[in-house]
């Protein structure tokens, strides 16, 4: 699928598109293709970054094994 999507974006670009989505100024269709992900993917970032935020933890993208 071509360079692994934590080298493709920079953490800030896919908190401003994930923040935007949550916040309903993007929609499903466009977070997908700013980010070059499927939606199921959309929706994993999307929890993975609100456990962060609830966690006061920093958000990590991750890397899969």
């Amino acid at each position: 699928m071509g360079e692994q999507f934590h080298k493709r974006h920079t953490k800030e670009f896919v908190e401003g598109v994930l923040e935007a989505f949550n916040d309903h100024r993007l929609n499903e269709e466009k977070a997908c293709e700013l980010l070059g992900v499927p939606r199921t993917q959309l929706y994993k970032l999307r929890k993975m970054w609100l456990q962060a935020i609830l966690a006061g933890k920093p958000f990590i993208i991750r890397q899969k094994n």
